[in-house]
This record gives C-alpha cells, structure tokens and sequence, in this order.
C-alpha cells in the first residue's frame, strides 16, 4: 500500500501534493492534497485501480464533465479530474467540516428542524441537478457534507460516471453502485435507467434516519436489507418518534414508495412537502370559515416593501363590535399627539379607551410615555438604556407588558410595569411581542433563540407553564405582532422575510396555523389586531403603494381599506369602546445627484411621498424615477438632470415602478403589479401607450436590457426569485441560475450579470455569463448591485451599523471592497445608478418630518 501511495504522490506531484489519507469507500479513496497551482487545500478522490482498469479512462473522464458544470449552493463542486499513470482521479474543495455520517454517529437524532433544514437543501441539490439531467445514484449520509453549517452534497454524478463508464463489465470488480439501506427498490434491481425519483427516495431514507435514528429498513446482510426494500411494508417514522410533525412524516412516507409513480413528482415538491404548513381541518372558531393553506412564497417579487420596512411608524385602531370604520378626514378623527423631533412608536389604547402608551426616543434612548387621551400629564414608565418597544394593556388597565431590547447583547426580554409607574420586572426571557389573554392571565409572545426558528407561545402572566403553539419551520423567516382573539380561540400573527413580504397567520391553541392574507408578497402586512367582536383582523398593508390601514374577515375575504393618510398608518391597537389610534408618520422624499469628485449634494426633485429607484439616462441628461400618488398609485416621471423640470411619463393603473432606461434611450423597460402577479412593460419616453413583454401571470420584474439591445434579464417568482433571460422580441425564457436572485444588471460588455441574493442588504452580490455559466460570489453582504461604467467595478449597498446606508465598491476580478460613500442623512431602501461617465451618482433618500399619534371614535 505504500508503494501505491508513493506512486500516486509522483503521478500527480505537478499538481497536487498528496499529504495523507482521509478515507476511503467503495469506489475511491480520498487524499488530503495541497493544490500547487492555487496554493489551497483540496480533496483527491483516487478510483480503486481495478475500477479504474475496467473504466477506462476515457469513458470515465467524459461521464464526469457532464457533473462538472453542476453548480449550485449545496453542491461540493468539483475542480478537476484526470489521469495520470494508471490513476483515475478527480478533485473536490476540502470541507474541514464533518459529514452528516459523523454527526449521526454523534448525535443519533437530530432535531425535526435541523432535519427539516438539512432535507431542504439536499433536496434543492438534487432539484437543480435532475433539472440538468444528472441524477445523483448514491445519496447517504457519507456524501452529505456540513461545510460552515450548510449542508453540501459531494460526489454528485460520480456514481454515474462510474456506471456509464463501466457498463456490464462492472461485475467483474464486485462493486455494487448505491449503498443498500438508501438504494430506491428500482436500483436494488439494478435498474439502469433511473430517474430523479431514485435520488428522492435515497433522500427520504437519509431523512427517516436524521428523525427516527437508523435507516427505514435494517438487516444482518445486504440481501436482507433488500429483501425488506421490496417487500417490507413502509414505516411510519412517528411510530418510533411521535413528535414528529403530520406533514414531514406524510412527506417521507410518500418519497419511500415503491413505485417510482407514487413519490413526488421533483425533489422541490418534497421541499415543499416537509415545509408547508399543516392544513386546518374544521373550524378555527365560532363562524371562522376553513382557511387552506398554501406555502408561504419566499420570493420578493413585489416592488415597494421599503415603505414599512424603512418608515419608522405606528398605527393603533380599534374597530366597534358593530360599527363601521371611520373614514380619515372626518370630525371623528382627532389628533392626539405630534413629535417633529422624537421619533414615536407602537401606540396603544387601554380597554376602556381612556389612556394611550407609547414609545419614543430621547437622546437616543427608547423609553415608554403613558398620557391620557383626554389631556394631561406625560409619565414616563421607564428609564433604562436598553430599548422598550410593543407596550400591551392587560384587559383590567393595571399593568403593561412590553419588550425590552438590549441591542448591545442582541437579547430580548418581555418585562411588565403596573400602569401608573413602579417597579418594571422581568417575566419572560428571549422572547418580544406581548399580547394578553383576554382574561389577563396569560401572555401571548414570540420566542426566540440563537440559530432556532421563532416560536409562537403562550405562558402564565407571571412567565410559567410555558406553552409552544407553532414552530416557525422555515429559519429565514421571523414570526412578529401577535394578537390574541377575543374569543381565547387563536392568536394571530405575522411571518415575515426580514420585516418585509409579512403574512398574517391564525394559530388556534391546538397549534393548528393556516395563512389568512393571501396577498402576493409584494404586499407587506403587518400589526394584526383583532377587531372587539373577534369577526376582523385590522392590519397595515402597502397595498397599492401606500401603508394604510386594513381590516380582513377571519374567516378570510376580501379586504377593506380604513384609511388613506398622508403618511404610513401602522400598528394597530384597539379599545372596547371601538376608538381607533393610530401613528401616522409624515415624510418627505429626495431625489438627488451626488459628485463623486466634488462630493457636492444637488436635489433634483422633492414630493411629500416616496421616490425611488432613478435611473440615468444614455445621455445622462434625464433621471427616470418611480414615484407614488396620494391615492398610492405608482408612476413613472422623467426628471430633466439640469434644471430639474419634471415630466409625468405614465399614467392609470396598475401602478408603474422600476424603469430602466433602453439602450436606444428611446423606450423604457418597467414592471407593473396589481393584486397579483408583476407584468414587464416597454414604454416611449416621448410617451404613448404601453407594450406588454411578459405574460399576465408570468410575475416578471426587476428587469435589465443587454447592452445591444436584444435580451432581456428579469426576475421570475416561483416560490423563490429566479432569473431568466428571454430575447427582447418574443420567445422562449431560459433559466439563467437555479441560485435565488434577483435585481439583475448586465454589465457594459454584454458578457456578466450581476444580481444580489435578495433585495436586502445581507444577501450578498454575484455574477454569472449571460449562458448561466461561470457563477461566483462577489461579496458577502449587500444589495442592489451596480455596475461602474467601464464594467472594472461594482457597487453595493449595505447598512451600517447605526441604520444608514452605505455604498461600496468591489472590483470585478477580485479583490477588497471600498467604502465609497456613507449616506448619512435618513434613508429609504433604494436602488442607485451611476451615470454613464462615472462621476454622478443618483438615489433617494426620506427625510423624517413628524410622528403624530390620532385617534379615530365612531361616536364623534
């Protein structure tokens, strides 16, 4: 064996210095090597010789370059392959991780939502590469690797390539491709033509293991474990752990069938499977119609989520149990408090209606303030450095529960304090958002906890018996704002992305959860609150541009608009009497122009609502901006960059957003949305109608233009953001990258796109050919990518850590990232373009005007 290893490290000694043995298995043995070229550590994967010897190489080195275009998150890529002398070898990244393998080994059971996590991305692998024809052949845990806490699968295809290389001569080693206790019943009959269903079973088998703690079928030797593989009924894994969730056992039962027909259709139906919610059957309370669920769309596929994400305000309205909403504007509507200098927060009414609490900020300190809606005193509650936020009446007016945030320690805690001031105590900690029983005696929360998904609970006023209602099964998203129903029969709450694209969940004590808005995510809900006779949620939504105030049935339906204000109405809070309040928060939106020499500021435009997303012009003599109505509509204005003079360039409904200019200079590109999906549109700058590029129902947005004019780039939802590319003319979209991404730019050559993993500042800047190939992450954090005009840099933006915004720049080979700009007056999250000489950049920015607390009595 020392000679083999001796003559291996002089084979490959001019490119890869072996240094030790990892490992080895059916097929291979694995090398610890240092990459010599690229001065990094790699793995070698070395085919047992007489494998390699009935092979070929030729054969084998064909099969897997197929596997070597396969890239994608959870996918070990691989580097290179070759021969050299008799070996067959091909070279991985080195993981210093573990495998799933050892982890088992350690723990047995993993948790049902590291599982689930786990599962989701295998599956995702394994969509993305059976929608590229390879199908895996060998999924175990041996090849799922955890590399920074991501799971990773390695070896993909290398079974196949194998297989294909070998053919029927692949007896004569004694190797049996698949490992017994994962193989589908179609590859334990060896089975040559198998499809991605194979790898699904495989996948469902590593899962019951993950849950259950062994394999679904076990036995003393491979033809034992086969035998049971084709005949042995299908276990249930909550037969050996009952806590396992209905739809994550349904799931695996169905991918463990034994005719290939019967599992799911694609390994993402099985992600889909394991996530989705549990569907309520039956009635959620007393004239609560059955609600089905659907799973949560993760995508961001709407265009205005800055409005609430960015505005800091609040809302508090209340609805009588028979009374209809009163409309703004009215003699009912009363202005109760108004704060041009401290920024002001969550406002709530106690039960009867007679007192308001609140939140604001003093000297940077975020304390909480008790008055009387009729006049008087201020009291402050509390005087501590942390930050009190979400103050809740108990139904009998004497104390307030609230979230304390200790942003230094990134903890949070719920306290209480007796109403007219005392002694504030902790009562629950790692947790934010209280709501009250009706009956005061207990409390309504969301949970949190480092790398855990959040939890809706409920627990004694005084913090014991706590009590988990609904685990948050997805960890990118956050449950927020819940509100207990009148009736002690549910709580709603939201699940949110971020603090955007918020749905509204109803959560019945069993812990029973089905989705009530049904809004596309473009749409942000918000602050539920149920109405006093329990039939309506009250909530803010940005629906149709603006944050308003809504009110949906429970039993589901249309929703209604309460109010149109000048500024985002948000976080609703009701009273028994029916009163409403609310925290109507005024600003003013800035377009400007910014010298990159000079550093010189010049406004170009201001409105008493949002601006967003300018584009340059070809000629730099006109900025493209989106820009809202009072009525919340959207529309397109050009803004002349020397004089300022503004020119409306689109008009009616649906609304207009995101334009980016033609190469020509002659038409603009935008998207649209109504209560659905987006549509991609062109327009004349020197106006007249409309032409539609992208079907009604595709959800097409984000959308740039190559530099020749002829293809487009755009974002597609489905169920998470793609992006697609499509001639401009008409024809067939292609998948650019399986990968989540969205707003694309293409580059000043035509030959990259740049796109960020979401539309955040955390998601992080990529870039790909235009033929899908050659993806790679530029950087690690940021958003709404931009390319520099002779195409050398990017540029990115961040948040900082005090809240404002920053722009960046990386080079486009490589290299570290320049903070070139801090924005540190108050900002909205908006795109920024570059003009065509690289010397002005354009962006918006909101400018916080007041906070005024009202009151809405359908009395007055």
């Amino acid at each position: 064996m020392s000679e083999l290893l001796e003559n291996l490290r002089n084979a490959l000694a001019d490119r890869y210095r072996i240094e030790r043995e990892l490992g080895r298995g059916g097929m291979a043995t694995v090398y610890l090597a240092h990459d010599v070229r690229h001065d990094r550590k790699v793995a070698v994967k070395v085919l047992r010789p007489d494998l390699a010897a009935v092979i070929g190489a030729e054969r084998f080195l064909n099969e897997i370059r197929v596997t070597a275009k396969l890239q994608h998150p959870h996918i070990l890529p691989l580097h290179d392959s070759g021969k050299a002398d008799s070996f067959l070898y091909y070279v991985m990244p080195y993981v210093q991780g573990e495998s799933l393998r050892t982890k088992l080994k350690r723990e047995k059971q993993l948790s049902i939502e590291e599982t689930v996590a786990i599962a989701t991305a295998v599956a995702s692998a394994l969509d993305y590469a059976h929608r590229n024809d390879v199908i895996h052949r060998d999924i175990k845990p041996e090849n799922i690797l955890i590399n920074e806490g991501q799971p990773v699968v390695a070896d993909f295809g290398i079974a196949l390539a194998v297989s294909a290389g070998g053919g029927t001569r692949m007896t004569e080693t004694g190797l049996s491709l698949g490992t017994p206790h994962y193989m589908s019943p179609e590859q334990a009959t060896a089975d040559r033509e198998l499809t991605g269903r194979s790898d699904l079973y495989s996948l469902a088998c590593v899962t019951y293991e993950m849950l259950a703690g062994e394999p679904p079928y076990t036995g003393a030797t491979m033809q034992a474990v086969i035998a049971k593989i084709m005949t042995a009924p299908i276990p249930d894994v909550r037969t050996v752990r009952d806590n396992v969730p209905e739809r994550v056992a349904r799931a695996v039962e169905r991918a463990l069938a034994k005719v290939p027909g019967d599992r799911f259709n694609s390994a993402a139906a099985f992600a889909d499977a394991v996530n989705r919610p549990k569907r309520i059957s039956g009635r959620i309370s007393a004239g609560v119609q059955q609600i089905v669920t659907e799973r949560p769309r993760l995508a961001l596929s709407g265009t205005v989520l800055f409005l609430a994400g960015v505005i800091v305000a609040s809302a508090v309205w209340r609805l009588g149990p028979s009374r209809q909403p009163v409309i703004p504007g009215s003699e009912s509507r009363l202005q109760l408090l108004v704060s041009a200098t401290a920024e002001t927060f969550d406002p709530a009414l106690s039960l009867d209606g007679t007192l308001v609490v609140y939140a604001a900020e003093e000297n940077g300190q975020v304390d909480l303030f008790l008055r009387r809606v009729a006049g008087g005193q201020m009291i402050r509650l509390t005087d501590d450095p942390a930050r009190e936020l979400s103050p809740m009446f108990s139904p009998d007016g004497e104390h307030i529960a609230f979230t304390r945030e200790d942003s230094e320690n990134n903890v949070s805690a719920i306290w209480t304090v007796e109403t007219f001031g005392g002694q504030a105590n902790p009562v629950i900690a790692g947790a934010h958002s209280p709501t009250w029983s009706p009956d005061g005696t207990q409390l309504g929360f969301v949970r949190t906890s480092a790398g855990q998904p959040d939890v809706l609970a409920t627990a004694a006023a005084n913090g014991s018996n706590i009590r988990e209602l609904f685990r948050n099964d997805a960890p990118y998203l956050r449950l927020r704002n819940p509100s207990w129903s009148p009736d002690d029969s549910h709580l709603a709450v939201v699940r949110s992305m971020g603090g955007v694209s918020g749905e509204i969940w109803l959560v019945t004590q069993e812990g029973d959860a089905a989705r009530l808005t049904t809004d596309p995510p473009d749409i942000n809900s918000q602050d539920p609150v149920h109405t006093p006779d329990g039939s309506g949620i009250v909530h803010s939504s940005n629906r149709g541009g603006a944050v308003n105030l809504w009110v949906i049935p429970v039993g589901g339906g249309k929703p209604r608009r309460l109010t149109t204000g000048s500024g985002p109405d948000e976080s609703p809070s009701v009273a028994g009497t029916g009163t409403i309040a609310y925290l109507n928060s005024r600003w003013r939106s800035e377009l400007f122009v910014y010298d990159l020499q000079t550093r010189a500021r010049r406004t170009l435009a201001t409105h008493a609502r949002p601006l967003w997303a300018p584009v340059f012009s070809p000629d730099d003599r006109t900025v493209a901006v989106s820009r809202t109505e009072a009525d919340g509509a959207w529309h397109i204005w050009l803004v002349d960059v020397a004089d300022g003079s503004e020119r409306q360039l689109t008009f009616g409904s649906p609304p207009q957003i995101y334009a980016q200019f033609m190469p020509s200079g002659t038409e603009l590109l935008y998207h649209s949305w109504t209560s659905g999906p987006n549509q991609l549109f062109r327009v004349p700058v020197g106006g007249g109608p409309p032409v539609a590029l992208t079907p009604p129902g595709e959800d097409a947005a984000y959308a740039d233009v190559s530099p020749d004019g002829t293809q487009l780039v755009y974002v597609r939802s489905e169920g998470a953001e793609r992006l697609y590319v499509v001639p401009v003319g008409g024809g067939e979209a292609r998948l650019l990258t399986s990968s989540p991404g969205s707003v694309p730019r293409w580059s000043p050559n035509g030959q990259w796109i740049t796109f960020s993993a979401d539309r955040s500042y955390s998601g992080g800047v990529f870039v790909i050919a235009p033929d899908g190939t050659g993806e790679r992450r530029v950087t690690e954090r940021g958003g709404w990518p931009m390319w520099w005009p002779d195409g050398s840099r990017i540029g990115y933006r961040v948040v900082g850590p005090d809240g404002t915004q920053e722009i960046y720049v990386v080079p486009f080979e490589g290299g570290a990232s320049e903070r070139l700009l801090d924005i540190t007056f108050s900002s909205d999250n908006a795109p920024f373009d570059i003009s065509s000489d690289g010397t002005l950049l354009t962006t918006t920015n909101g400018v916080h005007l007041a906070d005024e607390i009202w009151l809405l009595d359908p009395e007055r």
